[in-house]
């Protein structure tokens, strides 16, 4: 036995024993009692959090790396970029045939924390491995690969979802490809959104994520024909998220442009998405049987700036109401809705609903939508607030008037 390992084997009992004499080996020492397993069984060990087979990871989590020796720190490292598995360290959810880029930070040698470059995609299954590669200062050997694996979240709540448009479900387009398929609609009814004049496919458009990109001057948009009817039973209302940016800020003092619209000018079942005329973030509906379009807007959109829009429109109390990246900003408590809100005859609207456009093909978006959700009913504060902050944790937008988990 050489000199050097008989100094190791010493260190640790003088560790452990110490640990025991205390009292406190589950708080106090529990790194140096792991360091005395690795002086003992001269093996390294590989700790991760999340730990083994975790579901519902948020998609802005932190990882980390406990050994149970310390390491020498350079050579615990990753890839700075997604792309080809490189480095030590390799974090993937396509079973390693690409990984993510990332920062990797030491706090003692022993606990390292892994910062991905971008946050995670939703309802993924995330791979970890650890190579044996990596060295420890005590030449502890890790005998094979660590491999871990952890489940990412997805969206929190689905009680009456009507309608689900994410871009990252869009697959098999290179960036900037025309998109000439359907878009998926990754809620109950399948319905999917058919692309027209070309609405284009941005690969990496907010971390890391796609959106979809619609241009005025090419009149893009997608069409969802069955879509009127999947509002006919919202005798509660509707509540309707929108991730998206507007390219030029400044024309929007020119003309209206549309996120989403179902429904014609004069159909009961009119909702509105869009940016208004004079650059504000605004909501409407049909408010009765004459005709009237009710809305509320405020704010400012800023060029080229991804946020989260959320409208509802409470029939049952006469309300409307407009949310951007959690705050309400503008409200209306004294409407009265159309009275045949809620019936077949006067929800069913055969024009359905459009993306990108005015619902008479007209006053296009330019900009960029990677999501739009949809429900038919009005949901709590605290379902809402559970939407608003998974979508924050998906594309890194900060909210201002919610405190997510």
């Amino acid at each position: 036995m050489t000199l050097s390992v008989i100094k190791r084997f010493f260190a640790g009992v003088i560790l452990f024993s110490a640990a025991l004499l205390t009292g406190k080996c589950s708080d106090q020492f529990p790194g140096d009692l792991l360091l005395f397993e690795s002086i003992l069984t001269f093996s390294l060990k590989v700790y991760t959090i999340p730990s083994p087979g975790s579901s519902g990871v948020y998609l802005n989590q932190n990882l980390s790396i406990f050994f149970n020796d310390f390491m020498v720190s350079s050579s615990v490292n990753m890839q700075t970029s997604e792309g080809a598995c490189t480095g030590t360290v390799q974090i993937s959810k396509d079973n390693f045939s690409t990984c993510i880029g990332g920062t990797i930070s030491s706090v003692d040698d022993r606990l390292f924390t892994v910062t991905p470059v971008y946050t995670l995609w939703d309802d993924s299954q995330y791979s970890i491995k650890v190579s044996t590669e990596v060295q420890s200062q005590s030449y502890t050997p890790i005998l094979q690969n660590y491999i871990s694996f952890f489940n990412t979240e997805s969206m929190p709540y689905r009680t009456n979802l009507q309608l689900w448009y994410k871009a990252n479900a869009i697959t098999g387009y290179a960036d900037g490809a025309p998109i000439t398929t359907d878009w998926p609609d990754s809620g109950p009814n399948g319905w999917g959104a058919a692309p027209a004049f070309s609405p284009t496919f941005t690969a990496s458009a907010i971390q890391g994520k796609p959106a979809v990109t619609f241009l005025r001057a090419g009149s893009n948009r997608f069409t969802v024909t069955a879509a009127a009817n999947g509002f006919t039973n919202a005798t509660s209302g509707i509540s309707t998220f929108v991730v998206f940016n507007i390219s030029n800020s400044a024309d929007g003092f020119i003309q209206n442009s549309f996120d989403i619209s179902v429904g014609t000018s004069i159909g009961p079942s009119r909702f509105n998405m869009l940016r208004s005329a004079g650059n504000q973030h605004r909501v409407e509906g049909r408010e009765d049987d004459t005709d009237t379009l009710e809305n509320v807007a405020a704010g400012a959109y800023t060029s080229n700036v991804f946020t989260i829009d959320t409208g509802i429109l409470d029939y049952a109390n006469n309300d409307i109401f407009l949310y951007n990246n959690g705050t309400l900003i503008a409200s209306n408590t004294s409407l009265a809705w159309s009275t045949g809100y809620g019936t077949t005859s006067e929800n069913t609207d055969s024009f359905g609903m459009t993306i990108g456009c005015g619902s008479s093909y007209g006053e296009f978006l330019d900009g960029q939508i990677a999501e739009i959700i949809v429900f038919n009913s009005v949901l709590s504060a605290s379902a809402r607030q559970s939407i608003e902050c998974y979508l924050s944790r998906k594309y890194g937008i900060a909210l201002t008037g919610v405190t997510c988990s």
